[in-house]
């Protein structure tokens, strides 16, 4: 079984953006993972920082993590196809897809 993350990070990646942007691609990461992921997943709001492209300094910006438990085979290929739906949809640069090999167990 594996334990997918996909960081939605908020902050288009032309950097010309307002609170309702934000507000928008926020919604926009829940609306997709309940559309791909209607069987259950969990939504955490954090905060993320990645170095500037030329390395002058950090940018920090308001992130949806979308968690999910699958066990392995085609059903993980809806994990790429939602990472890619919200880059698209809200104008990232990237959208990273963290993987975890997990024993689960529900009690």
């Amino acid at each position: 079984m594996k334990l997918f993350r996909i960081y939605c990070g908020q902050r288009p990646q032309d950097g010309c953006f307002n609170e309702l942007d934000l507000e928008r691609n926020g919604k926009t990461a829940r609306r997709l993972a309940a559309q791909f992921f209607p069987l259950g997943h969990t939504v955490i709001e954090a905060t993320g920082q990645w170095a500037h492209f030329n390395g002058t300094h950090t940018i920090t910006e308001p992130t949806t993590v979308i968690e999910v438990l699958i066990d392995t085979g085609k059903a993980s290929d809806a994990i790429y196809e939602m990472a890619r739906a919200y880059k698209e949809a809200a104008n990232q640069e990237s959208v990273m897809v963290l993987t975890t090999e997990v024993n689960a167990n529900f009690v």
